[in-house]
């Protein structure tokens, strides 16, 4: 049976902290991987995954450069989506990119010490890849100036979050 764009995915990260990153996400964005719930459910959010979910804007493979402008938005979020690719940095350049200065990005993912290794039993079978918030955060500084704004760990959840702004000439 053919996916009905009304389906709903089973389930998204995105509710356990939304009330913890709305204050953060101001204007218009973006929310990769967003699944059949978007960070912010109304037209100033653009929600972009791989598959045509209820509540997709737009269907893309993020391991391709996006149809968005540069600089066009006020800020990109991301829940659960970057461990799915082998080598982030490209996704991450792309994020950035399309940020304005002084944008925000917001990454919200699962922790190495607390999530099956990737490729074990019991792991996600889409995770490539395990990452510490110091790992990525390294892997951003090499692509851009940023302060940041967020770091923290939650134990609870099995995940991290990273809120940065992103530093641009012009």
């Amino acid at each position: 049976m053919a996916k009905d764009k009304r389906e709903v995915m089973p389930s998204n990260e995105t509710c356990h902290i939304k009330s913890i990153v709305l204050p953060f996400l101001k204007g218009t964005g973006t929310d990769w991987g967003c699944g059949s719930e978007k960070i912010v459910m109304d037209d100033t959010c653009i929600g972009v995954d791989a598959h045509n979910w209820k509540n997709v804007d737009l269907v893309l493979d993020l391991k391709k450069r996006t149809p968005f402008r540069d600089n066009q938005f006020d800020y990109v979020y991301s829940s659960h989506l970057i461990e799915d690719f082998l080598d982030i940095e490209p996704l991450l350049r792309e994020m950035v990119r399309v940020i304005r200065h002084k944008g925000t990005l917001v990454i919200y993912m699962p922790h190495a010490d607390w999530y099956p290794e990737a490729g074990t039993p019991g792991a996600n079978p889409a995770h490539q890849r395990d990452w510490y918030p110091e790992q990525v955060m390294a892997i951003l500084r090499d692509i851009v100036k940023y302060k940041v704004v967020k770091c923290q760990t939650v134990p609870r959840l099995r995940s991290f979050l990273i809120i940065v702004e992103v530093l641009k000439n012009g």
